[in-house]
């Protein structure tokens, strides 16, 4: 048992699990990023479904990453990005989209996400997004 936490938490960790929230209107990727997240790594995954629910789960819960899907209705990922970051400059938020233009990347980054993701998710994708974090990419 010992050996298969090692795989799945670097070892500069510890066995905490990390808290992190997907965001997306759409079940499916809701789904997939969950799967994906616990499967490779030591998580408690939350879900909203949209970018008011997600702005209340921010203030509400200790997380460590906020997977942010950037077209939903109402109000988008970015405009959820910049209440979230207002509320906790220190959050570290991933972008998601199925549309990867340069345009979406550069508001996203310059708005102040950490990272973006094009879908559809790969476990690689996922990976080197948390390793970024548990490098220390999450500012401070």
């Amino acid at each position: 048992m010992r050996e298969n936490r090692a795989k799945r938490i670097p070892a500069n960790k510890t066995a905490k699990p990390l808290s992190m929230l997907v965001v997306d209107d759409d079940p499916s990727s809701r789904d997939l990023l969950g799967a994906i997240l616990r499967r490779k790594f030591n998580v408690t995954v939350h879900v909203a479904h949209d970018g008011p629910e997600a702005m209340l789960k921010c203030r509400e819960l200790t997380l460590d990453i906020v997977w942010l899907d950037i077209d939903m209705p109402g109000k988008d990922g970015l405009e959820t990005l910049e209440v979230i970051l207002r509320n906790n400059a220190e959050q570290f938020v991933v972008m998601v989209s199925a549309h990867g233009t340069m345009d979406y990347v550069r508001k996203a980054i310059s708005n102040g996400a950490r990272g973006f993701i094009v879908k559809p998710y790969t476990m690689s994708k996922v990976q080197d997004a948390v390793h970024h974090y548990l490098d220390g990419g999450h500012g401070a």
